[in-house]
């Protein structure tokens, strides 16, 4: 806090840390740009001062220590309108011409509208996609896999890591049934095996039976291999 300074020290300066003290009105305070004999007029006018580790700024009414998020972003004035500036590792903020507000998604990401349906933005190590809705939602895994199912991408398909196949429709990663990956298991494809995913499947009496660890390694148990 303050302490209490002689009259006959009135005006005087001390450095103690790398801060600069000055006695003032029988107190000692910390200086202000002032104190270096900055004054305000329209020469000067939001331009900024740095003291003590402190900003300050001038303005109509003289100067004036900078509330935070100003104290570590600066003036927000209209030439900074839309300015979107990180007051700490996890805040941002916007300048709305005159003041600082703290930034939502789209100040971040952009806007999304009708032309961005589909895409995807990442921020912080998090990806977002676009929805119809018009608005940022945390991408699902599939998407942050295959990428974004734009405009462009529809009705083209990719395959995942785990061997599915999606198809990018309506804007949406949309994955293949078993049935529509393998097929109808119908006389022609007995006991042929399809693959579905990371599985393997062979088909047997018009359905399509899972292929088990021992099948894998024999060969299916059909009617065909009764007794072998």
């Amino acid at each position: 806090g303050e302490r209490a300074c002689h009259a006959g020290e009135e005006g005087e300066k001390y450095l103690i840390d790398t801060l600069v003290f000055i006695c003032k009105s029988g107190q000692w305070k910390l200086t202000t740009p002032e104190d270096a004999g900055v004054k305000c007029s329209k020469k000067n006018l939001n331009e900024e001062y740095i003291t003590n580790g402190l900003r300050y700024a001038c303005t109509d009414s003289g100067i004036v220590l900078l509330p935070y998020p100003a104290l570590k972003l600066g003036l927000c004035t209209p030439k900074h309108n839309g300015a979107l500036a990180e007051a700490d590792t996890s805040d941002y903020y916007v300048c709305d011409s005159t003041q600082w507000r703290r930034a939502n998604i789209n100040d971040i990401l952009g806007k999304c509208d009708t032309t961005m349906i589909g895409t995807m933005q990442e921020y912080k190590g998090t990806y977002y996609s676009c929805r119809y809705n018009k608005t940022w939602v945390q991408s699902l895994d599939i998407e942050v896999e295959l990428g974004g199912c734009t405009d462009d991408l529809q009705d083209t398909t990719r395959r995942s890591s785990e061997g599915y196949h999606y198809i990018c429709n309506q804007h949406n990663w949309l994955k293949y049934s078993q049935s529509e990956e393998l097929g109808e298991c119908k006389k022609s494809v007995e006991y042929n095996i399809g693959t579905y995913g990371p599985y393997r499947y062979i088909c047997i009496s018009g359905k399509w039976d899972a292929l088990n660890s021992l099948d894998m390694l024999f060969g299916n148990c059909t009617d065909k291999a009764v007794g072998e």
